[in-house]
Formats: C-alpha cells, structure tokens, sequence
C-alpha cells in the first residue's frame, strides 16, 4: 500500500529510489488532484491495490515537490527531479504502489458484454460481504480469473507468475503445507478509541467514525478467523491503534483465539488504565504478551494510577504472561525514565523506552534530538544497541529481513498481505488458497524501520537475539549459538 506520509521538506536526488533493471525513468500516467478530506488517500489506496500500478520512487503518496520553490518558478534541477521521480516497467502504470489482489471489482475481462457481466458480478460478490472463509476464497478467485483475463496482452516474465503446479522461486505455499516453524501476523484491530489524550500521540482520537470503525471491526474479526487457519504455530500481534481496554469485542476475539492451539500467544499495547483482569476473563494468561506503555502525563492521581498500572502487569506476569513497561521519551520525558525503570525492576518488570517521532512543540524528531539527548537515549537502550541505532533513523535499506519469510502484515479489513508495515511489499492476499510465503530473508526496501518488533526480524539481530510473546522484549541467545529464526 502507498504511504499517506508527506514530503514536509525540499527533495533531493537522495530521495529517490534506485531503477531496477528492465524499469525506465518516464512521467506518470496519471497524477491524483484533490482537497483536503475529499477521500483522495483513498481512492489512492484503491488504485495501489492493482497490480499494474507502480509506486513512485519516493514511496509517498504526496510528493510536495512544488512546495518548497517559493514564489519563485521551480528551477530546471527541480524539474528533472519531479520527473525522474517516475519509473515503471514496459506494460506497467507509473504512480503508486502494487498491491494485492483487491476484494472490490476486478479489472474488466477484454470484450464488451463479458466485461460488463464480470464486474457486475464481482461488484455484487463483494457487497454481500460472506462471512465464510470458503465463500471469500470463492471471491478472490472470481477477481483473479477477470483480473487474468485481461492481460492476454501483456508479457509477465515466468519467474513472476510460477508454475501452476508449483510455488514461485524462493516461496512456499502457506495454507496447503504444514509447518511447524512458528509465524509472526500482524493484523491491527481497526479502532482508534482511547481514553487518554497524550500530547505527543499522532492519532486523532476526537475525530473517529465510530460506526465506521464497527464495521471495519466486523471485517477484522473474519480476517482474523481466516489467518488461525494457517497451520503452523501463530504469534499474533494484533493491537488497536487506540486503547485495548475500551473496546469490549476485541476481547472476546482473544478468548476464542485462547482456546486455539497453534495460536502460541498474542500481543498488543495497552496502557492498563482499566481492570484487564476482568476483560482477560476466561484467557489463558500464558499466551498474553502486552507491551504495556507507560503515561505518566495522563494520570489523575500520579502514585494511585502508577500503583494501579504496575499491579496489572504483575498480575499478567503472575500468571504465565509477558510484559514490557514502554515509556514514550517525548522531549519533557527524556529525563524521566531512569526512576521509572527503577519502580519496574522493584516489580519485576521489564522496560524500555520509544525513541520519539513526530513533530512536537514545532521541531522534528528524531532530527530534533541533540547529541547528549542521544547519548541518554544510546544509555537507556545499552542491551540492545541496534534499537537505537535504526530507530533513530539510520537506514534499513539493504539490510536482510526475516519479514515476508516469518512474518507478514495482513490489512485488517482487506486482507492483503505484506512482508511488513514499512516496507510494505505487496505479496497478495490472505484469502487465496494457493497464497504463497517467502522461503527465505530479503534484503530491505525501506530506509526507516522505525519500531521494536519490525528491528527484530533483522537477520543479524535474530542471531543474538530471540523474541517472546510481548515482541518489544529480547532475550539474548547463549555465546555461540546463532538464532535462524526469531522466535526459536
């Protein structure tokens, strides 16, 4: 999928992704004009859902490249730049992002009425929205055949399409063979509800569609259903981007995915303002991983609330469960997480922190982080180095990655599949059968891997360490012994 992010910034050459071979640097096909809150992001996501669309060589969805010119003319070197943004191969569009293969109509067959016929058919199959895996596989198949259909005219190398008896190079297939080497899924559940209002959180909580998000949640309970299908041993990480602990159904997801056997665990973030265990009622608290992040600018009553967070996430690690204390290091909380990581080792929890990004208070971070608010960062994180080093924003690009081989991101509602949500390489979708996963690590796509879990999928670091249920977490493997697998 396209990134929403925006160039806030003058491009340079820098920006720019290399050109592949057999690709050409050429204008583009087609250029998205809209207002702000027109839906423009959307109907971009739409189209970076077809498989003959290219993303451009910045990765964003807007490129600004016009923005920063001033009241003067763009000059000849900008010009040549907005240009060579753009780089399909032959028979390909140029402008954003190929995805998998869409839930919404598939691209007409080539003549008239049996074009028509098509989408008319995979138009009504997707509004009645089934609710059984079988009858959405049924879907996806029905887009393929039409999307198939019209590309007699287009040449795809071999090695692209496979072989039909058989995976593509480097790929297996993932629902038709058992495994049992364990799998990272990353499924976000679609709710932005939270009961805080941190300064520092890039999430609108005030404007939310409540009734979109329910049914967006409906999707995400039957794309969830479709994944524990997979068989193989599952580790789910499967947050909100809002608050856990205020929205009741998602809770009763994680009491049936308790009961299931190849779900090893399941994590996600919570800030412990509410009573989890009367929500964990009835889950099997050895599957919980729970990166449990810290706020202390939202509490009420600073020692009753820190009292009431830490006896949560000892009652989770009391029984069989796995938490992180994750504490934000905003600029006025830098100085504050020594004390706090102290009161957690006193319970025997373990913390770390989250390099900030973002913008706050009108600067830019981590740009904005002097070299001695480094240094107390690089201290904080001194068992896990790379953290701080990628999280800062030094570049991922060509660094190999488990993500796509022992992990994947599966878009809630839709179902498509990517290697991981910053690189966000399409790999099709959840609902095909015949859906295939990588066989072994790749090389990385993007310059920013900005989060805990994703760093751990770097092959370099699942060799000296191993992750648990919470994913923030990291245990170091004995001297000697290389890790091949993150979670093994």
């Amino acid at each position: 999928m396209q990134s929403t992010e925006t160039l806030v910034r003058r491009s340079t050459s820098r920006d720019l992704a290399p050109v592949p071979d057999g690709f050409r640097v050429g204008p583009p096909d087609f250029v998205g004009v809209g207002c702000g809150r027109s839906g423009s992001t959307w109907w971009c996501d739409l189209l970076s859902r077809h498989e003959d669309v290219v993303p451009n060589r910045v990765g964003l969805e807007e490129l600004h490249f016009l923005d920063h010119s001033g009241r003067s003319a763009p000059s000849d070197e900008e010009i040549e730049l907005s240009r060579s943004a753009f780089a399909p191969p032959v028979a390909r569009r140029r402008g954003v992002e190929p995805g998998g293969v869409p839930e919404r109509p598939a691209t007409p067959s080539p003549s008239g009425a049996s074009r028509r016929q098509a989408r008319r058919r995979a138009y009504l199959k997707a509004r009645a929205a089934p609710t059984d895996p079988a009858a959405m596989s049924d879907e996806v198949h029905l887009h393929e055949s039409a999307r198939d259909a019209s590309r007699e005219d287009v040449t795809v190398p071999a090695d692209l399409l496979g072989r039909s008896d058989g995976p593509r190079e480097g790929h297996e297939f993932l629902f038709s063979r058992p495994s049992t080497v364990p799998l990272l899924v990353s499924c976000n559940c679609p709710s932005t509800l939270c009961n805080y209002r941190c300064s520092y959180c890039y999430l609108d909580h005030d404007g939310r569609d409540g009734a979109r998000e329910d049914r967006a949640f409906k999707h995400w309970e039957r794309t969830v259903d479709r994944i524990v299908r997979i068989p193989r041993p599952l580790y789910l990480a499967i947050g909100t981007e809002g608050e856990p602990l205020t929205v009741k159904p998602f809770w009763d997801v994680l009491r049936r995915l308790s009961q299931l056997e190849n779900v090893r665990g399941f994590w996600f973030p919570t800030n412990l303002s509410r009573p989890i265990e009367k929500f964990a009622e009835g889950i099997d608290r050895r599957k919980l991983g729970l990166t449990a992040s810290l706020h202390p600018s939202e509490f009420r009553d600073h020692d009753r609330d820190l009292a009431s967070f830490l006896a949560r996430a000892s009652w989770v690690v009391e029984g069989g469960g796995d938490v992180v204390v994750n504490f934000i290091l905003s600029p006025d909380q830098l100085d504050l997480y020594p004390a706090y990581r102290f009161i957690a080792r006193e319970h025997g929890l373990a913390s770390t922190v989250n390099v900030f990004k973002g913008e706050y208070r009108g600067k830019s971070y981590p740009e904005a982080y002097t070299e001695e608010d480094h240094e107390k960062i690089e201290s904080y994180l001194a068992d896990r180095p790379f953290v701080h080093h990628f999280m800062s924003g030094a570049s991922s690009r060509g660094v190999q990655c488990h993500a796509g081989q022992d992990s994947i991101h599966v878009d809630p509602v839709l179902g498509t599949v990517e290697n991981c949500p910053f690189a966000r390489e399409p790999m099709g979708s959840i609902w095909d059968d015949r859906f295939q996963i990588r066989s072994r690590t790749t090389s990385c796509s993007t310059d920013w891997c900005k989060c805990h879990w994703t760093i751990g999928l770097m092959k370099d670091v699942a060799k000296r360490t191993k992750r648990t249920r919470s994913i923030f977490a990291y245990e170091t493997r004995p001297e000697g012994q290389d890790g091949e697998h993150p979670f093994q």
